[in-house]
């Protein structure tokens, strides 16, 4: 949220977010703060120019770090090399967030419905806040993917 702030006190539409720029410096705090976690881990940042309403932004942001963070964590185990993107791109009128890392993936094993941990838990809460849908696939890595609309989005 402090992001967000931040955000919004360097633009000039103190309604909207630059959400490319609000990832990219998400992005930058996360690899710091996760610092050797993180080496030999590429974030990769696909934007497209889309501006939030603040009311998006938010929980975007909290999705995307709690995501991010997970994969950081969990993904790239004993040192493994991969990447994390993020991106957020409109289609017509519903934007789609998405987290996607090539890591170890789920265990085949795991209910994500009914195991969810507190951090998928808070995911669904915010897509919940955000009036989307939350698609997970868990191919080849995990993919998270969030769609929703933003009237402010452009």
């Amino acid at each position: 949220m402090a992001l967000v702030h931040e955000n919004l006190c360097r633009s000039e539409d103190l309604a909207r977010v630059d959400f490319d720029k609000y990832l990219r410096n998400l992005g930058e705090a996360l690899a710091g703060a996760y610092g050797s976690r993180a080496n030999g881990v590429g974030l990769r940042i696909i934007g497209h120019g889309l501006r939030l309403s603040v009311d998006s932004a938010i929980p975007c942001g909290l999705i995307v770090n709690e995501l991010v963070t997970n994969a950081l964590k969990h993904a790239f185990p004993d040192g493994r090399r991969g990447e994390i993107t993020v991106g957020l791109d409109s289609d017509g009128d519903r934007l789609r967030l998405t987290v996607v890392d090539n890591g170890a993936g789920f265990p085949a094993d795991l209910d994500l419905a009914g195991d969810a941990t507190l951090g998928l838990q808070l995911v669904h809460s915010l897509v919940e806040q955000l009036d989307g849908r939350l698609t997970i696939y868990h191919e080849h890595g995990t993919a998270f993917a969030v769609t929703f609309a933003d009237a402010a989005a452009d």
